[in-house]
């Protein structure tokens, strides 16, 4: 829950890594950089600082997991949450509308990251897109 600083050192498969001290690191996920994926760029530009809520810490490797969502940072007082938290496919349901980011590109469609440890498929046919950056898709069925 405590909000620390920390300067992007650079972009990863994963989200953005972020020194915090000499010896302290943190992991920002894409899906964690804003409450509304319009108003938050998903990797942050590198060598900028960047203020985000601790969510996990894993002591042995010296290494946070953090979130810049204002409903972690600010949860009484916080703008609306357009794009929520998805933290597992109990949290989607058939026939939702889901906002994401484009993992990778494959032949018969694509790999989407809905959450820190939540990815999907969605075949071609199932696509929806509104921005370059974002793709929408609705949840038919878990695997």
């Amino acid at each position: 829950g405590q909000v620390v600083g920390g300067r992007v050192l650079r972009h990863h498969r994963n989200g953005t890594l972020l020194k915090l001290s000499s010896s302290v690191y943190g992991n920002l996920h894409p899906t964690d950089i804003s409450d509304n994926y319009d108003s938050g760029n998903a990797f942050p530009p590198v060598d900028s600082i960047v203020k985000a809520t601790v969510l996990d810490v894993n002591t042995e490797k010296k290494q946070l997991v953090l979130s810049c969502r204002q409903s972690r940072s600010h949860p009484e007082s916080h703008p609306a949450v357009v794009d929520r938290e998805i933290s597992g496919i109990s949290d989607l349901k058939v026939g939702e509308l889901v906002r994401s980011f484009v993992k990778s590109v494959a032949e018969h469609g694509l790999f989407v990251t809905l959450g820190r440890d939540v990815d999907a498929r969605v075949q071609i046919k199932e696509l929806l897109f509104d921005e370059v950056r974002t793709s929408s898709f609705s949840v038919r069925k878990p695997i």
